[in-house]
């Protein structure tokens, strides 16, 4: 009596082989998706800082006021209606460099911001000046 086998299912090489095939697949999206994520953050934080150095170069021209270094107040001093930072979720810290003339007086100004909790990509800081913005030494 001859007993004839059927191939019912896949052999165990076969389901290793589509494993691992699964695997690489999920590995190359996994490190695009983290790459993608981070340029989000970058975008936004760029964004933000774009967003200020309009209404600092706003407040120093039109205003010829004062640039305010607290995160959750007003851009300018004397405040302009609206004109507000976004808050420590989207900067982390405002710094005046020293000997900067940040009162805008010959309208001229040096402001250091760093990203803030949701923020934080690639970019460490931004400059930003009366020309705007600046991310030469920010790893954007």
């Amino acid at each position: 009596m001859k007993i004839n086998f059927k191939k019912k299912g896949f052999t165990l090489i076969e389901l290793l082989i589509v494993v691992a095939i699964i695997s690489i697949l999920v590995s190359v999206i996994l490190v695009s998706v983290i790459s993608g994520k981070r340029k989000a953050k970058d975008a936004s934080f760029k964004s933000t800082v774009s967003s200020l150095s309009k209404a600092m170069v706003m407040c120093c021209g039109k205003r010829n006021g004062l640039i305010q270094t607290d995160v959750d107040g007003s851009v300018c001093n004397p405040p302009d209606a609206g004109v507000n930072y976004p808050g420590s979720d989207s900067i982390g810290s405002i710094d005046v460099s020293a000997g900067s003339n940040h009162n805008c007086s010959n309208g001229s100004f040096r402001v250091t911001v760093t990203p803030g909790s949701k923020n934080k990509g690639n970019c460490n800081s931004a400059v930003i000046t009366i020309n705007g913005p600046d991310y030469s030494n920010s790893g954007c």
